[in-house]
């Protein structure tokens, strides 16, 4: 009943657009959530504790930025991990900071407590007053300003004890990120609507003068809007769409990507809200030619990453696996061509692009085979070859892998995706019954197995080993259990250097 009664003045308090406060306990439960990392925990002690010492000076310390954010988004029930905390220290002047977290650094009462015997101060930006501790970043009240094309890693900073939290929340891109958190009293702050922008699933800017300044803003919109499932506010669609984004560096962008596609539910959002926003038109023209004249095609890859995504989460895939997946479901979707183009404008590393146009590559070949009109006579044969050469790939790939791959893709075809799920769902029994759905075939003979029967070593042995894969996968070694066995491969390679 108490933790209904709770929900109940919460949403009170949205509606009237009451000041939101929250009990200490609270606070610690919206941010470090049922099972928070151990860094996350040491950074909300120590976060505690500078708000204690900074109010007794006369200062108030505030958690800002992101955490405050995903802590108030877990209040409303949304599935998020705060990652890290970021304060803002109030009425203390940047030599007063730091003999204070100094002295917290190096109690011994504290290293005991957190069980670290050093705690490190890092000074990140000495001239504007930001400091860290075991990844918590404590800083003055700041505001930014950025004067020309390209300078957006490089802002005007001007740090001072005197701004209030109106002022120097004012550099933040979007209302829903310029919202603080007193720990001391567990009251939220908010001097530009966010909690309401919250509540709705807006996004909005906070300065439209200001804005503008950092290009890479647009690029954030879209990957809040995928993260959160939010909708854009019009009047900073419009903003957005006015942005001059040519400066921006391939890494920030790849960066943005990175994060839509890897901590959203629905990459389709994001997707949408780039094409909205104008990302398409100015960075990626194959995705704008896509989006705008092949409707089918639009349709097909908004379900396609929205399914890979799904089912990566479903089966808690490697991030490096769930970006490749998506990646190369983008690329099966535009082609080749395009596809090694997009990769280059998100800054995909050399082996990302690798992996995705290989199993691009692996997609249009054994689609054909498998789903396609060309079915292989010996479908086993085939299953164990596919799953022995994903297994080949960087990160190593599986056919279970594959097959979501496939079953993401089969609107491409569109009145014969029916058939296709059947051609699947036959190739995934096979898969299973063979023992390769998770892992490849292992191989029946080794190089040195060879070497032991005389077989000098070059490319004759590289040949004779990738012959005796083939008649493994015919299934020519099976034993009377159906398992290759090492003997008869012996025996056939015996036959055959004589």
């Amino acid at each position: 009943m108490y933790c209904e009664y709770k929900a109940i003045c919460y949403k009170i308090a949205y509606m009237y657009k009451a000041p939101v406060a929250l009990t200490i306990k609270d606070v610690r439960s919206f941010i470090l959530g049922s099972h928070p990392g151990s860094d996350l925990k040491i950074q909300y002690f120590l976060a505690s504790q500078i708000a204690k010492r900074a109010e007794s000076k006369g200062g108030r310390a505030l958690l800002v930025g992101g955490c405050v954010r995903d802590a108030l988004l877990r209040r409303q029930g949304k599935d998020l991990v705060v990652k890290d905390v970021d304060m803002e220290v109030y009425g203390w002047q940047s030599a007063e900071l730091r003999n204070m977290l100094a002295s917290l650094a190096a109690d011994p009462m504290i290293k005991r407590r957190l069980g670290l015997k050093r705690i490190q101060l890092n000074e990140v930006g000495r001239q504007f007053g930001v400091f860290n501790l075991v990844g918590l970043d404590i800083a003055l009240p700041r505001t930014e300003s950025r004067t020309g094309p390209g300078l957006g890693r490089k802002p005007q900073v001007i740090s001072s004890a005197e701004l209030d939290f109106e002022q120097a929340s004012r550099r933040r891109d979007l209302t829903i990120n310029a919202l603080a958190l007193d720990l001391k009293r567990g009251q939220v702050l908010d001097a530009h609507g966010g909690l309401e922008d919250l509540r709705k699933g807006i996004l909005r800017a906070v300065d439209h003068r200001s804005f503008g300044d950092d290009p890479l803003r647009v690029l954030r919109v879209m990957q809040f809007a995928a993260r959160f499932e939010f909708k854009i506010h019009p009047g900073t669609l419009s903003l957005c769409r006015a942005i001059d984004l040519k400066h921006l560096a391939k890494e920030r962008v790849g960066q943005e990507w990175h994060k839509m596609l890897l901590w959203s539910r629905k990459p389709s959002i994001g997707l949408q809200a780039a094409n909205k926003l104008g990302i398409f038109d100015k960075l990626n023209p194959s995705l704008a030619k896509l989006y705008q004249a092949n409707k089918k095609n639009r349709v097909c890859l908004g379900r396609a990453v929205d399914y890979t995504a799904g089912k990566a989460a479903l089966f808690k895939a490697a991030e490096n696996k769930k970006q490749l997946l998506l990646l190369a479901v983008m690329g099966c979707v535009l082609g080749r061509r395009d596809a090694s183009v997009f990769l280059k404008q998100i800054n995909a590393s050399g082996a990302e692009t690798a992996g995705c146009l290989s199993l691009i590559g692996l997609f249009d070949k054994w689609r054909v085979q498998f789903i396609g009109q060309k079915r292989p006579t010996d479908l086993d044969c085939a299953v164990k070859k596919l799953a022995f050469e994903l297994a080949a790939k960087k990160p190593a790939l599986n056919l279970f892998d594959f097959i979501i791959l496939l079953e993401a893709l089969t609107c491409l075809d569109g009145n014969n995706s029916k058939k296709q799920r059947q051609s699947i769902n036959e190739i995934k029994s096979r898969a299973e019954s063979l023992r390769v759905l998770l892992k490849p075939p292992a191989a029946v003979l080794s190089g040195r197995d060879l070497l032991k029967l005389g077989v000098a070593t070059g490319p004759e042995l590289g040949k004779l080993l990738n012959l005796v894969l083939e008649e493994q996968f015919k299934g020519t070694f099976d034993n009377l259990r159906g398992r290759p066995s090492k003997n008869l491969a012996l025996e056939w390679i015996r036959n055959r250097l004589k």
